[in-house]
């Protein structure tokens, strides 16, 4: 068999098990029970390793028995006056570690 089409074979073997893209879904729940019980997961979808599109999802704590109804979280951009306190708080942090 020629080497040639052994490689172009391999190539298109990968290309084809790559081209099928695929979804991942990882979650976060605290294991401590003094916790408010809520979940964060994210899922991703993407080809061979790079993700293309991610959504990340809050489930609040279920007040009753049955599924929890989940959201799907949206950006919100912080305002001049949050950064600023937020690098206030920084500092304080850092000063207070030393």
């Amino acid at each position: 068999m020629n080497m040639k089409k052994v490689l172009m074979g391999l190539f298109v073997g990968a290309m084809l098990s790559g081209a099928g893209g695929c979804a991942v879904v990882t979650s976060s729940m605290p294991s401590a029970s003094n916790l408010t019980g809520d979940v964060w997961y994210t899922e991703g979808t993407g080809i061979m390793g790079y993700a293309f599109k991610t959504r990340v999802f809050y489930c609040p704590a279920a007040t009753a028995p049955g599924p929890a109804t989940c959201k799907q979280a949206k950006m919100v951009s912080l305002t001049p006056a949050d950064l600023d306190a937020e690098k206030a708080a920084d500092k304080a942090n850092d000063e207070a570690s030393k």
